[in-house]
Protein backbone atom coordinates (compact mmCIF):
# COMPACT_ATOMS: atom_id res chain seq x y z
CA UNK A 1 0.00 0.00 0.00
CA UNK A 2 1.50 3.29 -1.08
CA UNK A 3 1.10 6.05 2.03
CA UNK A 4 1.03 9.60 0.85
CA UNK A 5 3.77 9.76 2.52
CA UNK A 6 5.55 7.37 -0.08
CA UNK A 7 3.31 9.58 -3.19
CA UNK A 8 5.17 12.94 -1.82
CA UNK A 9 8.85 11.49 -2.40
CA UNK A 10 8.10 9.96 -5.38
CA UNK A 11 6.83 13.14 -6.84
CA UNK A 12 9.52 15.01 -5.37
CA UNK A 13 12.04 12.56 -6.76
CA UNK A 14 10.16 12.92 -10.04
CA UNK A 15 10.23 16.92 -9.37
CA UNK A 16 13.89 17.12 -9.07
CA UNK A 17 14.12 14.59 -12.02
CA UNK A 18 12.40 16.99 -14.85
CA UNK A 19 14.17 19.86 -13.31
CA UNK A 20 18.02 18.20 -13.61
CA UNK A 21 17.13 17.21 -17.02
CA UNK A 22 15.78 20.64 -18.56
CA UNK A 23 19.10 22.06 -17.17
CA UNK A 24 21.36 19.30 -18.86
CA UNK A 25 19.92 19.99 -21.76
CA UNK A 26 19.81 23.86 -21.90
CA UNK A 27 23.74 23.02 -21.02
CA UNK A 28 24.42 20.74 -24.10
CA UNK A 29 21.51 23.00 -26.55
CA UNK A 30 23.75 26.25 -25.49
CA UNK A 31 26.82 24.80 -25.55
CA UNK A 32 29.60 26.41 -28.17
CA UNK A 33 30.65 23.37 -29.75
CA UNK A 34 28.39 21.78 -32.73
CA UNK A 35 26.73 18.80 -30.81
CA UNK A 36 24.24 16.20 -33.18
CA UNK A 37 23.20 12.78 -32.33
CA UNK A 38 22.34 10.13 -34.52
CA UNK A 39 21.16 6.36 -35.31
CA UNK A 40 24.21 4.58 -35.64
CA UNK A 41 22.51 1.49 -38.30
CA UNK A 42 21.28 4.13 -40.81
CA UNK A 43 22.81 7.39 -39.68
CA UNK A 44 19.77 9.05 -39.29
CA UNK A 45 19.78 12.61 -36.90
CA UNK A 46 18.10 12.34 -34.27
CA UNK A 47 19.11 15.48 -32.61
CA UNK A 48 20.96 19.18 -33.07
CA UNK A 49 22.09 21.67 -30.57
CA UNK A 50 21.87 25.37 -31.65
CA UNK A 51 25.42 25.58 -32.22
CA UNK A 52 25.39 23.12 -35.21
CA UNK A 53 22.33 24.32 -36.58
CA UNK A 54 24.21 27.65 -36.58
CA UNK A 55 27.00 26.63 -37.91
CA UNK A 56 25.31 24.33 -40.97
CA UNK A 57 22.62 26.72 -41.87
CA UNK A 58 19.79 24.40 -40.81
CA UNK A 59 17.02 24.56 -38.72
CA UNK A 60 15.93 21.70 -35.98
CA UNK A 61 13.38 20.13 -38.33
CA UNK A 62 15.75 20.01 -41.17
CA UNK A 63 18.42 18.45 -39.78
CA UNK A 64 16.24 15.67 -38.27
CA UNK A 65 15.16 15.02 -42.30
CA UNK A 66 18.64 14.60 -42.95
CA UNK A 67 21.58 11.37 -42.30
CA UNK A 68 25.35 11.98 -41.11
CA UNK A 69 26.79 11.37 -44.80
CA UNK A 70 24.34 14.46 -46.10
CA UNK A 71 26.41 16.35 -43.68
CA UNK A 72 30.08 14.95 -44.79
CA UNK A 73 32.24 16.09 -47.50
CA UNK A 74 33.39 13.48 -49.83
CA UNK A 75 36.86 12.96 -48.17
CA UNK A 76 35.31 12.51 -44.62
CA UNK A 77 32.10 9.71 -45.42
CA UNK A 78 34.65 6.65 -45.08
CA UNK A 79 35.12 7.88 -41.57
CA UNK A 80 31.41 7.28 -40.26
CA UNK A 81 31.57 4.19 -42.17
CA UNK A 82 34.61 2.94 -40.12
CA UNK A 83 33.50 4.33 -37.32
CA UNK A 84 30.15 1.99 -37.61
CA UNK A 85 32.21 -1.16 -38.23
CA UNK A 86 34.47 -0.55 -34.97
CA UNK A 87 31.30 -0.35 -32.83
CA UNK A 88 29.43 -3.06 -34.23
CA UNK A 89 32.06 -5.17 -34.97
CA UNK A 90 35.03 -4.22 -31.97
CA UNK A 91 32.87 -3.07 -29.56
CA UNK A 92 34.49 0.47 -29.13
CA UNK A 93 32.91 3.41 -27.51
CA UNK A 94 34.61 6.36 -28.58
CA UNK A 95 36.68 7.49 -31.25
CA UNK A 96 38.27 10.92 -32.62
CA UNK A 97 38.43 12.22 -36.30
CA UNK A 98 39.03 15.08 -37.92
CA UNK A 99 35.49 15.34 -39.84
CA UNK A 100 34.97 17.87 -42.59
CA UNK A 101 31.39 18.78 -42.61
CA UNK A 102 29.03 20.37 -45.69
CA UNK A 103 26.76 23.47 -44.64
CA UNK A 104 23.73 23.76 -46.13
CA UNK A 105 25.53 26.66 -48.50
CA UNK A 106 28.31 24.42 -49.50
CA UNK A 107 30.89 25.16 -47.69
CA UNK A 108 33.19 22.89 -45.66
CA UNK A 109 33.85 23.26 -42.11
CA UNK A 110 37.09 21.10 -40.66
CA UNK A 111 36.17 19.75 -37.05
CA UNK A 112 37.84 17.92 -34.34
CA UNK A 113 34.91 15.36 -34.05
CA UNK A 114 34.60 13.04 -30.45
CA UNK A 115 31.81 10.63 -31.68
CA UNK A 116 30.48 8.63 -28.07
CA UNK A 117 28.02 5.67 -28.34
CA UNK A 118 25.26 6.76 -26.33
CA UNK A 119 25.42 4.68 -22.62
CA UNK A 120 21.29 4.24 -22.95
CA UNK A 121 20.57 0.53 -23.43
CA UNK A 122 18.29 1.80 -26.18
CA UNK A 123 17.67 -0.20 -29.38
CA UNK A 124 18.59 1.12 -32.40
CA UNK A 125 22.08 2.56 -30.82
CA UNK A 126 22.86 6.27 -30.75
CA UNK A 127 26.11 7.44 -31.61
CA UNK A 128 26.83 11.24 -30.39
CA UNK A 129 28.78 13.76 -32.11
CA UNK A 130 30.76 16.42 -30.42
CA UNK A 131 32.50 18.53 -33.25
CA UNK A 132 35.14 20.97 -32.42
CA UNK A 133 35.12 23.93 -35.54
CA UNK A 134 38.93 23.96 -36.36
CA UNK A 135 38.31 26.81 -39.13
CA UNK A 136 40.12 29.18 -37.27
CA UNK A 137 42.69 27.70 -36.23
CA UNK A 138 43.63 26.34 -39.35
CA UNK A 139 43.49 29.95 -40.67
CA UNK A 140 45.41 30.93 -38.19
CA UNK A 141 48.01 27.98 -38.35
CA UNK A 142 48.17 28.76 -42.44
CA UNK A 143 49.01 32.44 -41.23
CA UNK A 144 51.73 31.41 -39.19
CA UNK A 145 53.69 29.12 -41.86
CA UNK A 146 53.02 31.48 -44.15
CA UNK A 147 54.99 34.12 -41.89
CA UNK A 148 57.69 32.16 -41.36
CA UNK A 149 58.53 31.31 -45.50
CA UNK A 150 58.22 34.81 -45.87
CA UNK A 151 60.41 35.17 -43.16
CA UNK A 152 63.16 32.40 -44.18
CA UNK A 153 62.69 33.74 -47.88
CA UNK A 154 63.04 37.32 -46.86
CA UNK A 155 67.00 36.54 -44.47
CA UNK A 156 67.96 34.55 -47.97
CA UNK A 157 66.67 37.29 -50.39
CA UNK A 158 68.78 39.97 -47.58
CA UNK A 159 72.18 37.75 -48.08
CA UNK A 160 71.95 37.72 -51.64
CA UNK A 161 70.91 41.13 -51.83
CA UNK A 162 74.02 42.11 -49.96
CA UNK A 163 76.31 39.76 -51.97
CA UNK A 164 74.97 40.73 -54.86
CA UNK A 165 75.45 44.36 -54.36
CA UNK A 166 78.67 43.97 -53.57
CA UNK A 167 79.73 42.19 -57.03
CA UNK A 168 77.74 45.23 -58.81
CA UNK A 169 79.63 47.66 -56.98
CA UNK A 170 83.35 45.99 -58.29
CA UNK A 171 81.99 45.53 -61.96
CA UNK A 172 80.74 49.56 -61.46
CA UNK A 173 83.67 50.58 -60.32
CA UNK A 174 85.79 48.94 -63.30
CA UNK A 175 83.21 49.87 -65.77
CA UNK A 176 83.64 53.85 -64.66
CA UNK A 177 87.44 53.37 -64.47
CA UNK A 178 87.35 52.22 -68.37
CA UNK A 179 84.55 54.69 -69.07
CA UNK A 180 86.81 57.15 -67.78
CA UNK A 181 89.86 56.47 -70.04
CA UNK A 182 87.78 55.65 -73.44
CA UNK A 183 86.68 58.69 -75.34
CA UNK A 184 82.72 58.98 -76.52
CA UNK A 185 83.74 58.19 -80.72
CA UNK A 186 85.69 54.80 -79.35
CA UNK A 187 83.40 51.81 -80.49
CA UNK A 188 83.62 49.83 -77.16
CA UNK A 189 81.94 53.20 -75.30
CA UNK A 190 78.63 51.96 -76.38
CA UNK A 191 79.10 48.56 -74.64
CA UNK A 192 80.71 50.09 -71.38
CA UNK A 193 77.57 52.51 -71.60
CA UNK A 194 74.97 49.44 -71.65
CA UNK A 195 77.50 47.55 -68.90
CA UNK A 196 76.61 50.18 -66.91
CA UNK A 197 72.97 50.59 -67.14
CA UNK A 198 72.67 46.88 -66.51
CA UNK A 199 74.48 47.51 -62.90
CA UNK A 200 72.24 49.95 -62.69
CA UNK A 201 69.09 47.66 -63.43
CA UNK A 202 70.93 44.68 -61.25
CA UNK A 203 71.18 47.49 -58.44
CA UNK A 204 67.75 48.41 -58.44
CA UNK A 205 66.83 44.61 -58.00
CA UNK A 206 68.99 44.41 -55.03
CA UNK A 207 66.85 47.44 -53.40
CA UNK A 208 63.94 45.50 -53.80
CA UNK A 209 65.32 42.49 -52.50
CA UNK A 210 66.33 44.20 -49.17
CA UNK A 211 62.98 46.25 -48.79
CA UNK A 212 61.08 43.25 -49.53
CA UNK A 213 63.84 41.14 -46.81
CA UNK A 214 62.62 44.29 -44.01
CA UNK A 215 66.58 45.88 -43.72
CA UNK A 216 65.69 49.25 -45.43
CA UNK A 217 64.13 51.75 -43.17
CA UNK A 218 66.86 54.02 -43.28
CA UNK A 219 65.78 57.72 -42.50
CA UNK A 220 62.93 57.33 -40.68
CA UNK A 221 60.46 60.87 -40.39
CA UNK A 222 57.02 61.71 -39.69
CA UNK A 223 54.55 61.46 -42.72
CA UNK A 224 51.19 62.85 -43.62
CA UNK A 225 50.03 60.04 -45.90
CA UNK A 226 47.51 62.36 -48.16
CA UNK A 227 50.42 64.43 -49.33
CA UNK A 228 52.85 61.27 -50.29
CA UNK A 229 49.80 60.42 -51.97
CA UNK A 230 48.97 63.14 -54.19
CA UNK A 231 52.53 63.44 -55.45
CA UNK A 232 52.53 60.09 -56.71
CA UNK A 233 49.31 59.84 -58.24
CA UNK A 234 49.74 62.79 -60.09
CA UNK A 235 52.46 61.33 -61.26
CA UNK A 236 50.53 58.23 -62.90
CA UNK A 237 47.96 60.39 -63.97
CA UNK A 238 50.26 62.13 -66.27
CA UNK A 239 51.05 58.98 -67.49
CA UNK A 240 48.04 57.46 -68.27
CA UNK A 241 44.89 59.50 -69.04
CA UNK A 242 42.70 56.35 -69.97
CA UNK A 243 42.66 55.75 -65.91
CA UNK A 244 40.13 58.01 -63.66
CA UNK A 245 41.57 58.43 -60.32
CA UNK A 246 39.39 59.31 -57.60
CA UNK A 247 40.76 60.13 -54.38
CA UNK A 248 38.83 59.85 -51.11
CA UNK A 249 41.20 61.01 -48.59
CA UNK A 250 40.45 61.59 -44.99
CA UNK A 251 41.16 65.48 -44.21
CA UNK A 252 41.79 64.67 -40.38
CA UNK A 253 44.46 61.90 -41.09
CA UNK A 254 46.88 60.73 -37.99
CA UNK A 255 50.27 61.34 -39.46
CA UNK A 256 52.38 57.99 -39.52
CA UNK A 257 56.26 57.75 -39.86
CA UNK A 258 58.56 55.82 -41.93
CA UNK A 259 61.11 56.27 -44.54
CA UNK A 260 59.42 58.49 -46.91
CA UNK A 261 61.18 57.23 -49.89
CA UNK A 262 60.10 53.51 -49.30
CA UNK A 263 56.34 55.01 -48.57
CA UNK A 264 56.50 56.84 -51.78
CA UNK A 265 57.98 53.24 -53.04
CA UNK A 266 54.67 51.57 -51.76
CA UNK A 267 52.36 53.92 -53.39
CA UNK A 268 54.05 53.77 -56.75
CA UNK A 269 54.16 50.11 -56.40
CA UNK A 270 50.54 49.49 -56.00
CA UNK A 271 49.26 52.55 -58.59
CA UNK A 272 50.94 50.88 -60.96
CA UNK A 273 50.46 47.74 -60.28
CA UNK A 274 46.28 49.09 -59.90
CA UNK A 275 46.82 50.72 -63.57
CA UNK A 276 48.65 47.55 -65.61
CA UNK A 277 45.33 45.61 -64.30
CA UNK A 278 43.17 47.58 -66.41
CA UNK A 279 44.79 47.92 -70.06
CA UNK A 280 41.38 49.22 -71.74
CA UNK A 281 41.31 52.09 -68.91
CA UNK A 282 39.14 51.95 -65.66
CA UNK A 283 38.73 53.75 -62.02
CA UNK A 284 41.50 53.86 -59.69
CA UNK A 285 40.04 54.90 -56.04
CA UNK A 286 42.19 55.75 -53.03
CA UNK A 287 40.87 56.00 -49.63
CA UNK A 288 42.67 56.82 -46.70
CA UNK A 289 40.98 56.80 -42.95
CA UNK A 290 42.02 56.93 -39.49
CA UNK A 291 41.44 53.33 -38.30
CA UNK A 292 40.87 53.62 -34.21
CA UNK A 293 42.39 51.10 -31.78
CA UNK A 294 39.31 49.49 -30.86
CA UNK A 295 38.47 48.13 -34.70
CA UNK A 296 41.65 46.39 -35.33
CA UNK A 297 42.64 45.05 -31.32
CA UNK A 298 40.89 41.60 -31.08
CA UNK A 299 43.15 40.72 -34.28
CA UNK A 300 45.87 41.75 -32.94
CA UNK A 301 47.86 39.97 -29.71
CA UNK A 302 49.61 43.59 -28.66
CA UNK A 303 48.30 46.97 -27.50
CA UNK A 304 48.39 49.53 -30.37
CA UNK A 305 48.07 53.35 -28.28
CA UNK A 306 45.76 55.20 -30.65
CA UNK A 307 45.37 53.30 -33.77
CA UNK A 308 46.19 53.16 -37.74
CA UNK A 309 46.11 55.02 -40.26
CA UNK A 310 44.14 53.18 -43.51
CA UNK A 311 44.89 53.11 -46.84
CA UNK A 312 43.08 51.43 -49.96
CA UNK A 313 44.03 50.62 -53.19
CA UNK A 314 41.24 49.92 -55.84
CA UNK A 315 40.83 49.27 -59.45
CA UNK A 316 38.25 48.02 -61.90
CA UNK A 317 40.49 45.74 -63.89
CA UNK A 318 40.48 41.92 -64.70
CA UNK A 319 41.41 40.91 -61.21
CA UNK A 320 42.77 37.80 -59.72
CA UNK A 321 42.17 34.15 -59.67
CA UNK A 322 42.50 32.73 -55.95
CA UNK A 323 45.97 30.83 -56.82
CA UNK A 324 47.27 34.03 -57.37
CA UNK A 325 45.89 35.79 -54.65
CA UNK A 326 48.16 32.63 -52.39
CA UNK A 327 51.19 34.07 -53.93
CA UNK A 328 50.70 37.77 -54.21
CA UNK A 329 53.74 38.45 -52.32
CA UNK A 330 55.90 35.74 -53.04
CA UNK A 331 59.05 37.18 -54.23
CA UNK A 332 59.55 36.48 -58.01
CA UNK A 333 56.27 35.44 -58.90
CA UNK A 334 54.71 37.55 -61.37
CA UNK A 335 51.66 36.74 -64.12
CA UNK A 336 53.64 39.02 -66.37
CA UNK A 337 55.63 37.67 -69.45
CA UNK A 338 58.96 37.02 -69.90
CA UNK A 339 61.41 40.04 -69.48
CA UNK A 340 58.44 42.35 -68.11
CA UNK A 341 58.66 41.99 -64.68
CA UNK A 342 61.03 41.04 -61.75
CA UNK A 343 58.45 39.46 -59.12
CA UNK A 344 59.61 41.79 -56.35
CA UNK A 345 57.46 44.67 -56.97
CA UNK A 346 54.43 43.51 -54.34
CA UNK A 347 57.17 41.08 -52.72
CA UNK A 348 58.48 44.49 -51.80
CA UNK A 349 55.85 46.29 -50.80
CA UNK A 350 55.25 43.58 -48.71
CA UNK A 351 58.53 43.88 -46.75
CA UNK A 352 58.49 47.52 -46.40
CA UNK A 353 55.43 47.49 -45.04
CA UNK A 354 56.27 45.49 -42.42
CA UNK A 355 59.28 46.49 -41.82
CA UNK A 356 57.14 49.86 -40.79
CA UNK A 357 55.27 47.95 -38.29
CA UNK A 358 52.63 47.85 -40.55
CA UNK A 359 49.64 45.34 -42.58
CA UNK A 360 48.76 44.50 -45.65
CA UNK A 361 46.14 42.49 -47.44
CA UNK A 362 44.45 42.10 -50.59
CA UNK A 363 40.66 40.94 -51.71
CA UNK A 364 40.03 40.35 -55.10
CA UNK A 365 38.29 38.14 -57.78
CA UNK A 366 38.27 37.52 -61.38
CA UNK A 367 37.40 40.04 -63.44
CA UNK A 368 35.94 42.31 -60.73
CA UNK A 369 38.90 43.95 -59.60
CA UNK A 370 41.32 44.39 -56.72
CA UNK A 371 41.95 46.01 -53.30
CA UNK A 372 44.84 45.73 -51.51
CA UNK A 373 43.90 47.44 -47.92
CA UNK A 374 47.85 48.90 -45.70
CA UNK A 375 47.46 49.70 -42.59
CA UNK A 376 50.60 52.10 -41.10
CA UNK A 377 50.65 52.76 -37.07
CA UNK A 378 49.72 56.19 -36.38
CA UNK A 379 51.70 58.32 -34.55
CA UNK A 380 49.33 61.22 -33.10
CA UNK A 381 51.56 63.88 -31.49
CA UNK A 382 54.35 63.64 -34.02
CA UNK A 383 55.36 66.71 -36.21
CA UNK A 384 55.26 66.60 -39.67
CA UNK A 385 58.83 67.12 -41.52
CA UNK A 386 58.77 70.26 -43.59
CA UNK A 387 60.25 68.75 -47.27
CA UNK A 388 63.63 69.74 -48.00
CA UNK A 389 64.69 69.01 -44.51
CA UNK A 390 66.63 65.93 -44.64
CA UNK A 391 70.23 66.22 -43.64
Amino acid sequence: MVTLEMRLDMEFSESVWQEQLTKYREIVDYSPLEIFEAELITGQLTYANRAAQQTLGYTREEMQRLKVVDLLADGSKHLFAELQANILVNGIKEAISEYKIKTKTGNVVSTLTNCRISDEADSPKRVVFFCQDLTKSKMLESELWKSQKMEAIGTLAAGVAHDFNNLLMVIQGSVSLLTHNIEESHPQHCLLKKMDQAVKAGADITRKLIGYAGKGKYHVVTINLNDLILDCSALISRTRKNVIITPALAQDLWPTQGDREQIAQVLLNLFVNAVEAMPMGGELSIQTRNVPANEVQDTLSYSVPLGYVSLEVSDTGIGMDSATLKRVFDPFFTTKEMGRGTGLGLASVHGIIKNHNGFIDVISEKGTGTTFRVLFPAQPHATIEVEGSKD
